[in-house]
């Protein structure tokens, strides 16, 4: 019980100093409290299985290095995933929020031609019932 408890305590630290406290704490309570238990309880059967034995380096004591290894790998793993998506957890407080305002465009650049054709063939039709309207005034 003794060495389960000093498992536990040990992982979390080591987990801590290597992975970054950051990413620990950006990770669910379930997920660290999964791997930092089983990788506990693999540790404490496999103290288990050697003591137990004539010889230390059994079937069962392989077995437990080989589990306590994969949930090491999946620790790192997970604190990798969380180092790599990061950015996409801590929300979007430091984009700057763009404004969208209403109303007429702005003046097309006098150097961008694509921008003024634009400009000049939205105006068209505007010119045109204009030019009606004056033509209309001189006629009456």
């Amino acid at each position: 019980m003794l060495e389960f408890l000093v498992a536990q305590v040990a992982i979390l630290e080591v987990w801590s100093q290597v992975g970054g406290q950051s990413h620990l704490d950006l990770m669910p309570w379930y997920t660290k409290l999964s791997l930092t238990m089983g990788l506990a309880l693999v540790t404490v059967a496999g103290t288990v299985s050697a003591v137990s034995h004539e010889r230390a380096w059994n079937a069962k004591t392989i077995a437990c290095l080989a589990l306590g290894l994969m949930l090491a790998g999946a620790m790192g793993g997970v604190t990798l995933y969380y180092h790599l998506h990061e950015s996409d957890e801590s929300g979007s407080s430091e984009e700057p929020t763009s404004i969208s305002r209403r109303g007429r465009a702005p003046a097309p650049s006098p150097h961008d031609r694509s921008s003024m054709r634009l400009h000049r063939t939205w105006d068209q039709p505007f010119d045109r019932i204009g030019a009606r309207a004056d033509a209309g005034e001189a006629h009456a």
